[in-house]
Protein backbone atom coordinates (compact mmCIF):
# COMPACT_ATOMS: atom_id res chain seq x y z
CA UNK A 1 0.00 0.00 0.00
CA UNK A 2 1.36 3.13 -0.96
CA UNK A 3 1.18 6.94 0.44
CA UNK A 4 -1.77 8.00 -1.83
CA UNK A 5 -3.87 5.25 -0.63
CA UNK A 6 -2.91 5.35 3.26
CA UNK A 7 -4.15 9.35 2.35
CA UNK A 8 -6.87 8.58 0.52
CA UNK A 9 -8.33 5.97 2.61
CA UNK A 10 -8.88 7.56 5.98
CA UNK A 11 -12.66 7.42 6.89
CA UNK A 12 -14.73 10.60 6.81
CA UNK A 13 -15.25 10.19 10.94
CA UNK A 14 -11.30 10.69 11.17
CA UNK A 15 -11.36 13.75 8.70
CA UNK A 16 -14.06 15.39 11.36
CA UNK A 17 -12.16 14.06 14.09
CA UNK A 18 -9.13 16.02 12.85
CA UNK A 19 -10.94 19.36 12.74
CA UNK A 20 -12.64 18.47 16.41
CA UNK A 21 -9.27 18.31 17.83
CA UNK A 22 -8.16 21.50 16.73
CA UNK A 23 -11.43 23.03 18.23
CA UNK A 24 -10.46 21.64 21.25
CA UNK A 25 -7.33 22.56 21.96
CA UNK A 26 -7.47 26.26 20.91
CA UNK A 27 -10.56 25.70 23.48
CA UNK A 28 -8.89 24.85 26.39
CA UNK A 29 -5.77 27.39 25.35
CA UNK A 30 -8.52 29.80 25.33
CA UNK A 31 -9.92 29.27 28.76
CA UNK A 32 -6.33 28.23 30.47
CA UNK A 33 -5.16 32.14 28.99
CA UNK A 34 -8.38 34.07 29.98
CA UNK A 35 -7.79 32.68 33.38
CA UNK A 36 -4.04 33.55 33.18
CA UNK A 37 -5.47 37.52 32.26
CA UNK A 38 -8.06 37.78 34.45
CA UNK A 39 -5.34 36.47 37.03
CA UNK A 40 -2.86 39.14 36.22
CA UNK A 41 -5.34 42.25 35.91
CA UNK A 42 -6.58 41.20 39.66
CA UNK A 43 -3.20 41.19 40.94
CA UNK A 44 -2.37 44.65 39.19
CA UNK A 45 -5.57 45.94 40.30
CA UNK A 46 -4.87 44.76 43.80
CA UNK A 47 -0.92 46.34 43.29
CA UNK A 48 -2.57 49.59 42.80
CA UNK A 49 -5.03 49.94 45.23
CA UNK A 50 -2.47 49.01 48.25
CA UNK A 51 0.51 51.44 46.45
CA UNK A 52 -2.33 53.99 47.06
CA UNK A 53 -3.38 53.28 50.17
CA UNK A 54 0.21 53.26 51.54
CA UNK A 55 0.72 56.80 49.71
CA UNK A 56 -2.61 58.04 51.68
CA UNK A 57 -1.13 56.45 55.31
CA UNK A 58 2.44 57.88 54.40
CA UNK A 59 0.38 61.85 53.87
CA UNK A 60 -1.64 60.79 57.62
CA UNK A 61 1.52 60.32 59.33
CA UNK A 62 3.23 62.85 57.88
CA UNK A 63 -0.27 64.90 58.84
CA UNK A 64 0.38 63.48 62.35
CA UNK A 65 3.65 64.87 62.97
CA UNK A 66 3.02 68.11 61.42
CA UNK A 67 0.09 68.94 63.66
CA UNK A 68 1.86 67.63 66.93
CA UNK A 69 4.55 70.44 65.59
CA UNK A 70 1.87 72.96 65.53
CA UNK A 71 0.14 72.85 68.64
CA UNK A 72 2.75 74.02 70.33
CA UNK A 73 3.63 77.23 68.31
CA UNK A 74 2.51 79.95 70.49
CA UNK A 75 0.48 81.85 67.73
CA UNK A 76 -1.51 79.01 67.72
CA UNK A 77 -1.49 77.67 71.23
CA UNK A 78 -2.73 81.65 72.20
CA UNK A 79 -5.23 81.49 69.71
CA UNK A 80 -4.35 85.19 68.89
CA UNK A 81 -6.46 85.34 65.72
CA UNK A 82 -4.35 87.94 64.14
CA UNK A 83 -1.19 86.68 64.10
CA UNK A 84 -2.17 83.03 64.06
CA UNK A 85 -4.48 84.05 60.25
CA UNK A 86 -1.21 85.47 59.33
CA UNK A 87 0.90 82.03 60.15
CA UNK A 88 -1.50 79.63 58.76
CA UNK A 89 -1.40 81.71 55.61
CA UNK A 90 1.88 81.97 55.48
CA UNK A 91 1.97 77.84 56.24
CA UNK A 92 -0.58 76.96 53.74
CA UNK A 93 1.79 78.55 50.80
CA UNK A 94 3.95 76.14 52.07
CA UNK A 95 1.87 73.13 52.76
CA UNK A 96 0.08 73.40 49.40
CA UNK A 97 -1.19 69.72 49.20
CA UNK A 98 -3.31 70.85 52.14
CA UNK A 99 -6.49 72.78 51.40
CA UNK A 100 -6.88 74.81 54.61
CA UNK A 101 -5.01 74.61 58.40
CA UNK A 102 -7.05 76.00 60.76
CA UNK A 103 -8.19 76.12 64.95
CA UNK A 104 -11.00 75.61 66.88
CA UNK A 105 -11.76 76.61 70.14
CA UNK A 106 -13.45 74.08 72.81
CA UNK A 107 -16.71 75.35 71.27
CA UNK A 108 -16.37 74.48 68.14
CA UNK A 109 -15.54 77.85 66.40
CA UNK A 110 -12.90 78.84 63.90
CA UNK A 111 -10.75 80.96 65.56
CA UNK A 112 -7.92 80.95 62.56
CA UNK A 113 -7.60 80.03 59.35
CA UNK A 114 -5.17 79.66 56.51
CA UNK A 115 -8.28 80.67 54.01
CA UNK A 116 -9.96 84.12 55.57
CA UNK A 117 -13.05 83.34 56.99
CA UNK A 118 -15.34 86.38 56.43
CA UNK A 119 -18.39 84.93 59.06
CA UNK A 120 -18.32 82.30 61.86
CA UNK A 121 -17.50 78.86 60.96
CA UNK A 122 -18.93 76.33 63.90
CA UNK A 123 -17.74 73.04 63.56
CA UNK A 124 -18.87 71.03 66.90
CA UNK A 125 -20.95 68.71 65.03
CA UNK A 126 -17.81 67.41 62.64
CA UNK A 127 -16.22 64.21 63.76
CA UNK A 128 -12.68 65.09 63.65
CA UNK A 129 -13.35 67.87 66.18
CA UNK A 130 -15.42 65.62 68.67
CA UNK A 131 -13.02 62.83 67.46
CA UNK A 132 -10.02 64.87 69.03
CA UNK A 133 -12.24 66.04 72.14
CA UNK A 134 -13.04 62.16 73.10
CA UNK A 135 -9.52 60.66 72.63
CA UNK A 136 -7.15 63.80 72.96
CA UNK A 137 -5.03 62.64 70.40
CA UNK A 138 -4.63 62.77 66.91
CA UNK A 139 -7.86 62.18 64.96
CA UNK A 140 -8.82 61.06 61.11
CA UNK A 141 -12.39 62.34 60.42
CA UNK A 142 -14.07 61.24 57.45
CA UNK A 143 -14.61 62.76 53.78
CA UNK A 144 -16.83 66.06 53.81
CA UNK A 145 -17.24 68.96 52.28
CA UNK A 146 -15.46 71.56 54.04
CA UNK A 147 -17.25 74.53 55.33
CA UNK A 148 -14.94 76.94 54.64
CA UNK A 149 -12.94 76.11 51.53
CA UNK A 150 -16.21 74.40 50.18
CA UNK A 151 -13.69 71.37 48.67
CA UNK A 152 -14.35 67.56 49.43
CA UNK A 153 -11.91 66.81 52.56
CA UNK A 154 -10.71 64.42 54.49
CA UNK A 155 -9.77 66.51 57.73
CA UNK A 156 -6.81 65.30 60.53
CA UNK A 157 -6.49 67.50 63.89
CA UNK A 158 -4.86 67.04 66.84
CA UNK A 159 -5.78 69.07 70.53
CA UNK A 160 -4.12 71.84 71.50
CA UNK A 161 -3.71 71.71 75.64
CA UNK A 162 -3.98 73.78 78.33
CA UNK A 163 -0.14 74.62 80.19
CA UNK A 164 -1.40 71.57 82.24
CA UNK A 165 -0.98 69.17 79.32
CA UNK A 166 -4.25 67.34 80.02
CA UNK A 167 -7.16 70.00 79.47
CA UNK A 168 -8.24 70.56 75.89
CA UNK A 169 -8.18 74.27 74.80
CA UNK A 170 -8.99 74.03 71.17
CA UNK A 171 -7.89 71.81 67.71
CA UNK A 172 -5.70 72.47 65.10
CA UNK A 173 -6.59 70.89 62.09
CA UNK A 174 -5.60 70.46 58.48
CA UNK A 175 -7.78 69.35 55.37
CA UNK A 176 -6.41 67.04 52.58
CA UNK A 177 -8.67 67.62 49.16
CA UNK A 178 -8.90 64.37 47.13
CA UNK A 179 -6.87 66.29 44.42
CA UNK A 180 -3.49 64.78 45.82
CA UNK A 181 -5.05 61.11 44.31
CA UNK A 182 -5.85 63.34 40.95
CA UNK A 183 -2.17 64.20 41.13
CA UNK A 184 -1.04 61.10 41.78
CA UNK A 185 -2.60 58.48 39.79
CA UNK A 186 -1.24 60.88 36.64
CA UNK A 187 2.08 59.33 37.40
CA UNK A 188 1.11 56.10 38.02
CA UNK A 189 1.97 53.71 35.16
CA UNK A 190 -1.46 51.99 35.20
CA UNK A 191 -2.63 50.06 31.63
CA UNK A 192 -4.46 52.08 29.17
CA UNK A 193 -7.87 52.90 29.91
CA UNK A 194 -8.00 51.87 33.56
CA UNK A 195 -9.72 53.68 36.35
CA UNK A 196 -9.52 54.56 39.89
CA UNK A 197 -12.64 55.60 41.84
CA UNK A 198 -13.52 56.29 45.97
CA UNK A 199 -16.98 55.75 46.60
CA UNK A 200 -18.25 56.23 50.39
CA UNK A 201 -20.71 53.61 52.10
CA UNK A 202 -23.74 55.14 50.17
CA UNK A 203 -22.67 54.66 47.19
CA UNK A 204 -21.36 58.30 46.38
CA UNK A 205 -18.77 59.06 44.15
CA UNK A 206 -16.08 61.22 46.08
CA UNK A 207 -13.70 61.33 43.41
CA UNK A 208 -12.80 59.36 39.96
CA UNK A 209 -9.76 58.94 37.67
CA UNK A 210 -10.29 59.78 34.81
CA UNK A 211 -13.04 61.86 34.62
CA UNK A 212 -12.95 63.56 38.23
CA UNK A 213 -15.50 66.31 37.90
CA UNK A 214 -17.79 64.40 35.79
CA UNK A 215 -18.26 61.59 38.47
CA UNK A 216 -17.36 63.18 41.62
CA UNK A 217 -20.48 63.86 44.08
CA UNK A 218 -22.87 61.62 41.92
CA UNK A 219 -24.39 58.52 43.19
CA UNK A 220 -23.66 55.16 41.68
CA UNK A 221 -25.71 53.44 44.35
CA UNK A 222 -28.23 51.17 42.26
CA UNK A 223 -25.14 50.28 40.02
CA UNK A 224 -23.50 46.65 40.19
CA UNK A 225 -19.99 48.27 40.85
CA UNK A 226 -21.63 50.06 43.67
CA UNK A 227 -23.86 46.89 44.85
CA UNK A 228 -20.55 44.25 44.60
CA UNK A 229 -18.33 46.94 46.46
CA UNK A 230 -20.80 47.83 49.85
CA UNK A 231 -22.09 43.97 49.52
CA UNK A 232 -18.52 42.57 49.55
CA UNK A 233 -16.46 45.21 50.83
CA UNK A 234 -13.26 43.38 49.77
CA UNK A 235 -12.62 41.61 46.59
CA UNK A 236 -12.22 41.20 42.82
CA UNK A 237 -14.45 40.77 39.63
CA UNK A 238 -14.87 41.08 36.40
CA UNK A 239 -17.51 43.17 35.32
CA UNK A 240 -18.55 46.74 33.32
CA UNK A 241 -17.48 49.82 34.87
CA UNK A 242 -19.47 53.15 35.41
CA UNK A 243 -18.10 54.01 32.26
CA UNK A 244 -19.55 50.93 30.42
CA UNK A 245 -16.17 49.45 30.18
CA UNK A 246 -15.18 45.72 31.18
CA UNK A 247 -12.59 45.77 33.51
CA UNK A 248 -11.36 43.52 36.22
CA UNK A 249 -11.99 44.94 39.66
CA UNK A 250 -10.72 45.23 42.97
CA UNK A 251 -11.68 46.93 45.62
CA UNK A 252 -11.58 47.37 49.30
CA UNK A 253 -11.52 49.54 52.44
CA UNK A 254 -10.36 53.30 51.35
CA UNK A 255 -9.75 54.63 55.01
CA UNK A 256 -8.72 51.46 57.53
CA UNK A 257 -7.79 54.07 60.16
CA UNK A 258 -11.31 54.96 60.62
CA UNK A 259 -12.81 54.12 64.02
CA UNK A 260 -15.99 51.28 65.01
CA UNK A 261 -18.83 52.64 63.74
CA UNK A 262 -17.48 55.44 61.24
CA UNK A 263 -18.21 55.62 57.88
CA UNK A 264 -15.90 53.90 55.64
CA UNK A 265 -15.21 54.59 52.01
CA UNK A 266 -13.79 52.32 49.53
CA UNK A 267 -10.87 52.15 46.62
CA UNK A 268 -11.71 50.52 43.70
CA UNK A 269 -8.93 49.79 40.83
CA UNK A 270 -10.09 48.66 37.71
CA UNK A 271 -7.93 46.85 34.75
CA UNK A 272 -9.51 46.94 31.30
CA UNK A 273 -9.98 43.77 29.53
CA UNK A 274 -10.51 45.72 25.99
CA UNK A 275 -7.12 44.56 24.59
CA UNK A 276 -7.51 40.94 25.79
CA UNK A 277 -11.02 40.82 24.44
CA UNK A 278 -9.54 42.05 20.96
CA UNK A 279 -6.97 39.43 21.24
CA UNK A 280 -9.59 36.79 21.55
CA UNK A 281 -11.49 37.98 18.55
CA UNK A 282 -8.42 38.04 16.60
CA UNK A 283 -7.83 34.68 17.46
CA UNK A 284 -11.59 32.93 16.95
CA UNK A 285 -11.12 34.75 13.19
CA UNK A 286 -7.90 32.73 12.45
CA UNK A 287 -9.47 29.87 14.13
CA UNK A 288 -12.29 29.93 12.04
CA UNK A 289 -9.76 31.05 8.81
CA UNK A 290 -8.01 27.63 9.78
CA UNK A 291 -10.99 25.34 10.06
CA UNK A 292 -12.23 26.99 6.66
CA UNK A 293 -9.56 25.88 5.15
CA UNK A 294 -9.08 22.59 6.59
CA UNK A 295 -12.42 22.13 5.28
CA UNK A 296 -11.21 23.41 1.63
CA UNK A 297 -8.58 20.65 1.93
CA UNK A 298 -10.53 17.88 2.87
CA UNK A 299 -12.96 18.73 0.23
CA UNK A 300 -9.94 18.45 -2.42
CA UNK A 301 -8.91 15.41 -0.63
CA UNK A 302 -12.31 13.93 -1.22
CA UNK A 303 -12.25 14.79 -4.92
CA UNK A 304 -8.91 13.89 -5.34
CA UNK A 305 -9.18 10.48 -3.69
CA UNK A 306 -12.06 9.94 -5.43
CA UNK A 307 -10.33 10.62 -8.78
CA UNK A 308 -7.47 8.19 -7.57
CA UNK A 309 -9.44 5.08 -6.41
CA UNK A 310 -11.98 5.58 -9.94
CA UNK A 311 -8.33 5.03 -12.08
CA UNK A 312 -7.16 1.60 -9.95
Amino acid sequence: MNLKEIFCKKPLWFRIFEITVVIILFGLFYFVHTASLDANSKSRAKMEADLIKSVQNEIINESHYTLIALSEISEIKNMDDPACNKLLSGLLKKYSKYANIGVVDAKGLVVCSGVPVKEPVDVSDRLYFNGVLATKDFYVGDYQVDRITGRLVVVMAYPIFEDDGATVKGVVFVSLPLTWLDDFEKNLDLPENSSITVIDETGTVLTRYPDSQKWSGTSIYGTNLAREVLLEKEGAIKLSDLDGVTRMIYFSRWNDYAAKGEKYSYIVVGIATSKSTSWYLGQFAMLFLVIFVTAVIIWKKRSFCEEYLSQK
